[in-house]
């Protein structure tokens, strides 16, 4: 959770402040609010992908597969109280809030009567947006995490044939 708000942050800082327009504040605006765009979405794409893939490959699962992996969502269930569709609908809730957040930071630049309070207005939205997502997506995005590392731990299927031999005991499976 934290290398993706410094990865948002190294794509905000990307941004280069469109030098053919002269009007100093024109410009700041212009750059608050591309700046803050590219914060969000750097935050809200990997949290929409999360939720829709892990809903997709649920489904394109072995049968077998997605019985283990139900099991073990269904063990981390009781350890936690957290069901994984109650972690990916948080996840996907924090991702329209920070979406929604940018939406009004970047009226609020749009809004500046000078570059500096656009300026201002920039840092306090980076700020704000980090902060909803450390409070609203990160604890879910770390269940999510490790989630994925008890998954990492069941038994998967390969394309080659398998036999089990299951029968009571002394009736010759091992001499099969």
């Amino acid at each position: 959770p934290k290398e993706l708000v410094q990865s948002a942050r190294r794509t905000a800082y990307r941004v280069i402040a469109d030098d053919s327009i002269k009007n100093v504040k024109n410009r700041s605006i212009k750059h608050g609010a591309e700046t803050l765009d590219a914060f969000s979405q750097a935050l809200c794409r990997p949290l929409r992908d999360t939720a829709k893939n892990y809903a997709y490959t649920w489904k394109q699962l072995h049968p077998f597969e997605r019985v283990v992996a139900d099991l073990t969502v269904t063990a981390r269930q009781k350890r936690d109280g957290l069901t994984l569709n109650t972690v990916l609908s948080e996840i996907h809730e924090a991702r329209k809030m920070i979406r929604e957040a940018s939406k009004d930071w970047i009226a609020k630049v749009k809004g500046s009567s000078s570059a500096r309070e656009a300026g201002t207005n920039l840092q306090e939205g980076l700020a704000s947006l980090a902060e909803l997502y450390e409070t609203f997506a990160s604890p879910h995005v770390a269940g999510i995490l490790q989630l994925q590392s008890s998954l990492r731990n069941a038994p998967v299927v390969r394309e080659l044939p398998t036999v089990v031999l299951v029968g009571a005991p002394n009736v010759g499976k091992s001499s099969i």
